[in-house]
């Protein structure tokens, strides 16, 4: 009997451990995995160029509970102040078959759009007010120059082209050396 016991309790080890394989490798496979690089510590840049006192910009990426899409926050510093710009989100979009964003500025506009991965960038076209309060079109790139860099861009466009209106160089820094939180 006893030799029974022992036999179902290998099984049901080496059952958890294929579970957990197996869950590891749907994760591999999900739309949203291309982006997970992004995800832990706080990717900060200096925003100094911005002017008004700014410091740096900040960006956290974090798994959603359910694992199937990430979050990410942006906040700018400026001495002790810091301001909670936009919340948001990188998803798949079942109905449109693809990558997608969505994010809400602090003055409640939601922006949102579809994701465009090649090779190391990202890349979203959105519409949202624009320095004059007209809608307008945007992109936003992200450039992967490392596992622990990327440049990150916004563009406006123009009757002539995409014209740049902010480009900033993020750095990745483990959770527990963030600054002005």
């Amino acid at each position: 009997m006893r030799r029974g016991a022992y036999l179902m309790l290998a099984i049901t080890i080496a059952s958890g451990i294929q579970a957990q394989r197996t869950q590891s490798q749907g994760m591999n496979a999900k739309p949203i995995a291309p982006l997970a690089w992004l995800v832990g510590g706080v990717w900060t840049a200096d925003a100094s160029k911005l002017g008004g006192g700014m410091q740096r910009a900040e960006m956290r990426y974090e798994w959603s509970d359910n694992d199937e899409y990430i979050r990410f926050t942006m906040h700018f510093v400026s001495g002790q102040k810091i301001s909670h710009i936009y919340d948001g989100s990188f998803f798949w979009d079942p109905e449109k078959a693809t990558l997608a964003m969505w994010n809400m500025n602090g003055k409640n506009e939601i922006m949102q759009g579809p994701v465009k991965i090649d090779e190391n960038s990202l890349r979203v076209i959105f519409q949202a007010k624009n320095a004059q309060e007209k809608e307008a079109d945007f992109r936003m790139s992200i450039v992967r120059k490392s596992n622990d860099r990327y440049e990150w861009e916004t563009e406006e466009k123009q009757v002539q082209g995409w014209k740049e209106l902010l480009s900033l160089d993020y750095l990745r820094k483990p959770e527990s050396q963030k600054q002005g939180h």
